[in-house]
């Protein structure tokens, strides 16, 4: 990574425009490159390094700053007259993205290895209890679905009476995905008869998810499956099976949600209208309405990479800057650990997103982010790197230890906080104070929790075992 750092400081130099598109390209390559080979050779050393924050953070960064930084240059004509309608770019800006993503990847990373350095390898210090992973992935299914279906589906198509919707409880629908992780893991290593019951869960929460136009949550449950699957070894094959599946199912997402959003915007005047009914009646017309694309909606426009391709926002963000307007989005983070039921008039620290597509000239009706280490541009300028990629480096680190003793031992009731911490390792597309700080407290707050749950049955397991010599006698 330092050498690609150095590589777009010495090329950077230069005003010929064919240097700096060689320049553009080489270096999200050897990005790509980088990063993907110690991903893959991290998760071949041992599959259990698939569920720690740095991994993702390897895995995101490729797809966002690597992959979605050739975008603006060798995507379709379509597609980069579209993401240009939100800031367009120079070469030159290009080129600046290219070497803050890089400096902050390095930075990071450095904080990160520094941190596992200081902090020993988990080892394993209570026996695994398979059983465990259907009783806790089976209640994990049952509350995550309840507060899904009840609170969290009326909340996103505008019937939760307008009030925002607590953090926690958010978060609580999380448990649908950790569910299917659990159960696909105990099907694959006990009870393969249970296929069927996993792979319907998969399907309803996916199902739901498509009808409130939230891609990524169909994503992620997909990709808890698929991670289920990996867990009983990663090679080459299963890699690219599961790569391959899960950019197919992206590349059939992005314009189906596209669209549904689009023609509910036009039918209800929001994204947050309409009934669940409407909703599948607006997604299944997606297949029929044969004038429903519009010019730059088409075959044309590249939607996949339109959606993880952050170079113009990031290069708006360094624009914002240098241009005198500096961001003011850590200013909140005293508020973080105030639940709201205790200050009903908390700050909404999630309107940041619009905010930032309002000052791109934008609308308030959607919210967009410049990724994590342009907001940390915007806040500090190029100082913001290590005061900020530093800590975020510690973070992914100790956080990643945590997951790791967390699987090791076998402590599932504890794997939702692990889901937390991987969500915080791939949004490097986001803010830092919605999608670093504030989940944090999340993170210590749910596993303060659980771990005295986690404590209650772990004594009751051996209550159990300690009774049953005398029950038999």
């Amino acid at each position: 990574m330092l050498t690609l750092v150095v590589f777009y400081l010495v090329l950077g130099q230069a005003t010929d425009v064919d240097i700096l598109m060689f320049t553009n390209t080489v270096g999200p390559v050897a990005l790509v490159g980088t990063l993907g080979l110690s991903a893959t050779l991290s998760a071949m050393r041992d599959t259990n390094n698939l569920w720690v924050p740095l991994f993702w953070f390897r895995i995101s960064t490729i797809v966002y700053f690597g992959i979605g930084s050739l975008v603006p240059l060798y995507g379709s004509l379509a597609t980069r007259e579209y993401i240009n309608l939100f800031f367009p770019v120079t070469d030159q800006q290009i080129l600046d993205t290219n070497l803050l993503v890089a400096a902050s990847a390095l930075i990071t990373l450095l904080g990160a290895n520094v941190a596992l350095v200081l902090f020993k390898p988990p080892r394993r210090d209570s026996p695994q209890n398979i059983r465990s992973l259907f009783w806790v992935g089976i209640s994990f299914a049952i509350i995550g679905f309840a507060v899904k279906l009840l609170l969290v589906i009326p909340y996103t198509i505008g019937q939760g009476g307008g009030e925002a919707l607590p953090g926690v409880v958010l978060n609580l629908s999380s448990l649908v995905p950790v569910s299917i992780y659990l159960l696909t893991r105990y099907t694959l290593l006990a009870k393969r008869k249970m296929l069927p019951l996993v792979l319907f869960l998969l399907l309803m929460d996916m199902g739901v998810s498509i009808l409130t136009y939230s891609k990524g949550a169909v994503i992620i449950s997909a990709m808890m499956f698929m991670l289920g699957y990996l867990s009983q070894g990663v090679n080459r094959f299963r890699i690219l099976i599961s790569s391959a599946s899960m950019f197919l199912l992206m590349a059939l997402l992005v314009p189906i949600s596209d669209y549904a959003r689009n023609e509910s915007g036009r039918r209800f005047g929001t994204v947050y209208g309409g009934t669940l009914s409407d909703r599948f009646d607006i997604t299944q017309s997606y297949f029929g309405d044969e004038n429903s694309i519009g010019p730059m909606d088409g075959e044309q426009k590249q939607g996949v990479f339109t959606r993880i391709s952050y170079t113009n926002a990031a290069a708006f963000a360094m624009h914002l800057y240098n241009s005198g307007i500096k961001s003011h989005t850590l200013e909140n983070l005293w508020v973080l650990p105030i639940p709201r039921f205790l200050w009903e008039e908390k700050p909404a620290i999630t309107d940041i997103g619009m905010d930032f597509n309002e000052l791109a000239g934008g609308s308030r009706s959607s919210g967009s982010a410049p990724g994590l280490f342009a907001d940390a541009y915007w806040n500090f300028g190029w100082w913001g790197l290590p005061i900020l990629m530093l800590p975020l480096g510690f973070i992914y680190a100790l956080m990643s230890r945590y997951a790791l003793w967390v699987l090791i031992n076998g402590r599932w009731i504890l794997f939702v906080v692990v889901m937390l911490c991987i969500r915080m390792g791939f949004r490097v597309d986001g803010f830092l104070i919605t999608d670093i700080f504030g989940p944090l407290f999340i993170v210590l707050a749910g596993h303060f929790c659980l771990v005295q749950i986690d404590k209650l049955m772990i004594k009751a397991a051996k209550h159990r075992t300690a009774s049953a010599p005398a029950l038999n006698a």
